[in-house]
């Protein structure tokens, strides 16, 4: 899984920035296109190491965002202007490792990324699933997720071809999770473990 990768763990305090970019470039994408638009990021920027909110920034300072940053790595304008803010959030240290990894409040971790604009609930699930290893993620606004539910027990959905809708099948979906509770998060490994993630798009937004 694109996300569940541990290359962009260094220490050097800049660890939940970069799982951040990953996973905001990761929203509404296959995993083979989130890869290549990462791997353009980092080209840009010259290596995992040098993806820090400084760098960003300075980007940024330089006046030419849309051909330094936006064309070169192929983002959205929405996602290139939420790495921006969120470059200038861990900048101004209002978000940092020890806010998003290490506090046992997990309710303020996910308080403080929602107010970002481009984080949704998706992006939150996914930050809190694959990055900080929380131990109860129900990530049911993901793709993947719900149709490793669907194959794992076997479960027909209200939407078109069966699948699993996260707001008609919402009480299916937690039913079949239950007994994982209070550790979803093991459920949710084994759904992304059954679920082929190679083709197909996520979630978010």
């Amino acid at each position: 899984h694109f996300l569940g990768g541990e290359e962009n763990m260094i220490g050097d305090g800049n660890d939940s920035f970069r799982s951040l970019c990953r996973t905001v470039i990761a929203q509404l994408l296959a995993d083979k296109a989130a890869r290549t638009i990462h791997s353009k990021l980092l080209d840009v920027v010259g290596s995992s190491s040098n993806l820090t909110p400084s760098n960003i920034v300075a980007i940024a300072a330089r006046g030419d965002v849309e051909n330094e940053l936006r064309k070169p790595v192929g983002l959205s304008n929405a996602k290139c202007n939420c790495i921006l803010k969120l470059a200038e959030l861990f900048q101004s240290g209002t978000l940092s490792d020890d806010l998003l990894l290490k506090t046992s409040d997990e309710s303020a971790v996910r308080e403080r990324l929602i107010q970002v604009k481009g984080i949704g609930q998706w992006t939150v699930d996914m930050f809190m699933l694959f990055s900080r290893h929380s131990p109860n993620v129900f990530p049911i606004g993901d793709l993947a997720f719900r149709r490793g539910t669907k194959k794992v027990f076997g479960i027909k959905g209200s939407a078109k071809g069966g699948e699993l809708c996260p707001k008609k099948d919402l009480q299916k979906i937690l039913d079949a999770h239950a007994p994982f509770h209070p550790y979803r998060s093991i459920s949710a490994y084994y759904m992304y473990k059954a679920q082929d993630l190679a083709e197909d798009g996520s979630g978010d937004m």
